[in-house]
């Protein structure tokens, strides 16, 4: 069995963010390919620099890398979003990128604590939190992407509205409980 601590955590956030980076890189590889004569090498190679910046800040221990790389990898997944790349590529993406940057963060709050009582269970209860978030994302997304309603400006102003007051209470609750 692993043992729990905030290394295997650090590790567990290089593999998202080497993951995030091949689901981004694969989705716009896949968009270039579909249609000839559409090159997306400038993407390609600004995906894996910016994956490879997150890498070093995560070994660094810069904090600041991890909300700016979640900022750049959401906004390279809108682009390939609007340019028409897989939006299951782009789902992933966001998903395991917002991951990463969970882990990163929770990695360093660990190791900046000087004790932590129980920190097996509190690593293992964290993850539990993060894959169950994660999955519900997955799912969620999922049924977004294959059902398709037509919805007003106003119904989807109200519901975006209605999603960020959700968000906004989950990372109340999450912080109170973590």
């Amino acid at each position: 069995m692993m043992r729990m601590n905030a290394a295997t955590v650090r590790r567990l956030a290089q593999g998202a963010i080497v993951l995030a980076t091949l689901t981004l890189v694969v989705s716009f590889y896949a968009w270039s390919v579909e249609a000839e004569g559409r090159s997306a090498t400038a993407v390609l190679w600004a995906s894996v620099a910016l994956g490879g910046l997150w890498l070093i800040g995560l070994r660094q221990g810069w904090m600041w890398t991890a909300s700016l790389e979640l900022l750049a990898f959401v906004s390279l997944s809108a682009l390939g979003a609007w340019l028409g790349t897989p939006a299951i590529g782009t789902l992933f993406t966001v998903i395991i990128a917002l991951a990463a940057w969970d882990l990163q963060r929770f990695a360093e709050r660990l190791r900046r604590t000087e004790r932590v009582e129980a920190e097996a269970r509190l690593i293992e209860a964290h993850l539990m939190r993060l894959s169950l978030i994660c999955s519900l994302g997955l799912l969620l997304g999922g049924i977004a992407l294959a059902w398709h309603v037509r919805l007003s400006f106003w119904w989807t102003l109200l519901l975006s509205l209605i999603a960020l007051t959700g968000l906004h209470q989950a990372l109340k609750f999450s912080r109170r409980e973590g």
